[in-house]
């Protein structure tokens, strides 16, 4: 069987490849030329979906079966290894994952070729390029894959032969690229970006402009050799240096600085709009202007309630049915409990708050908190509370409904008469 990966971790071929296939460049109202290449040389790009990338891929992903109204990891299952160890000969779980999750956050769908054996059973995955990929239907109204080849040629896939994670898309068949329609919000900090090593590269010094009080402008040597006597003189990283102009010459500024331009506080909008489009808080990707100890918390759970957990969804409702074939006794799921937990203090209480009101037992807890069971079967009783009880086993207790004796009832008077008495006396 043929297995086609990239080649290249470039997502475009040189010049003098067929460049067909791949998607075109917008430029954005900035000026800036916009893509999924050149959108992750955005730092607050890059940074978004790396950390995305990275903490949805390092989630344990188990194949399990169902066992009644309960379920229990299906470790001989041959899609078991696959997803949780390594796809194919070449990547471990985390990588393929991790490059499959950036296609999909920046070309907006993630593909991968299933790679079957005699028995239709799944024995490899390998990534493909989002940019050779198109999607149409046959003579028979069902979906086909067009892959484009680097040789020019073409391959066509059926969807059982195909894993593809959809992003965000209003046909539910084809994600759109939040590359290409957020290119105006991207291109803003491209331009920013590029603004800012501009200035660095220039020395941080302004563009000037030399007034001649002279009524005849000198002729084109006189200029030519005023520029070349200045740039030698005080351009480049030659320190500071105390400008001598003559003939009544006078400097004038004639580029913005940082100030006028409002450089930075747009630079710091243009990295909260960014974590916006992929839904991460600033704190993830090391802005921590706003971030507290008391909020960054509860920030970083709502991050994997609202963030990590859709994409979760995705991939898993993906291999669901394109892997297992939407089987009623198999499949995957994420733990993303790890990532939920909180810090110790809040972690222990919660587990005594499970362990005292009977659903959790020992050994649970300590493989939450990755320790070994406890010897010899200790840690799997379940602790109840005595004072609660169902209220149909009421009647099961003794002495709880037998009838109150006279002799008992005459004890209770006396008792309430000597309370009357010494509350009295007090």
């Amino acid at each position: 069987m043929e297995i086609l990966t990239r080649a290249k971790p470039a997502t475009k071929p040189d010049i003098w490849s067929d460049y067909w296939f791949t998607a075109p460049s917008y430029t954005a109202s900035s000026g800036v030329e916009v893509d999924e290449d050149k959108a992750m040389r955005y730092s607050a790009v890059w940074a978004c979906v790396k950390v995305i990338s990275e903490d949805l891929a390092s989630l344990p992903l188990f194949v399990y079966q169902r066992r009644g109204n309960g379920k229990e990891r299906a470790i001989d299952h041959p899609l078991y290894r696959i997803l949780h160890d390594a796809p194919n000969p070449e990547m471990s779980a985390m990588s393929f994952r991790e490059a499959l999750e950036a296609h999909v956050l920046t070309y907006g769908n993630a593909y991968a070729e299933i790679q079957r054996n005699l028995r239709g059973q799944v024995v490899g995955l390998w990534p493909l390029d989002p940019a050779r990929m198109t999607i149409d239907r046959d003579e028979n109204n069902e979906l086909e894959y067009e892959y484009s080849l680097t040789d020019g040629g073409k391959k066509i896939f059926r969807k059982e032969d195909i894993l593809h994670v959809p992003g965000l898309g209003f046909n539910g068949l084809v994600g759109y690229s939040p590359i290409a329609y957020q290119m105006e919000a991207i291109g803003v900090g491209l331009a920013g970006q590029e603004f800012q090593g501009n200035n660095l590269k220039s020395g941080g010094r302004l563009q000037l402009a030399f007034i001649h009080p002279a009524p005849k402008a000198p002729t084109e040597e006189g200029r030519k050799a005023f520029r070349d006597a200045i740039r030698k003189e005080y351009g480049g990283p030659t320190g500071q240096k105390i400008g001598v102009f003559w003939e009544g010459m006078e400097p004038k500024t004639i580029s913005m600085t940082p100030e006028e331009a409002e450089f930075i506080d747009s630079r710091k909008f243009s990295r909260t709009e960014i974590c916006a489009i992929f839904r991460v808080p600033p704190h993830k990707i090391m802005d921590l202007e706003r971030a507290t100890f008391s909020n960054i918390e509860q920030q970083s759970i709502s991050y994997v309630i609202d963030t990590i957990r859709p994409w979760c969804v995705r991939w898993e409702q993906a291999m669901n049915q394109r892997l297992l074939g939407n089987s009623s006794e198999y499949f995957c799921e994420h733990l993303i409990d790890g990532l939920m937990r909180g810090d110790i203090a809040s972690r222990y209480q919660a587990y005594a708050t499970g362990r005292q009101w009977g659903w959790l037992n020992a050994d649970e807890i300590r493989t939450l908190e990755n320790m070994n069971p406890l010897p010899d079967g200790q840690g799997q009783k379940y602790l109840v509370p005595m004072n609660m009880i169902p209220a149909d086993q009421m009647e099961k207790i003794p002495g709880l409904q037998e009838p109150i004796s006279e002799e008992e009832k005459e004890r209770a008077a006396l008792m309430i008469r000597k309370l009357i008495l010494i509350k009295g006396g007090a």
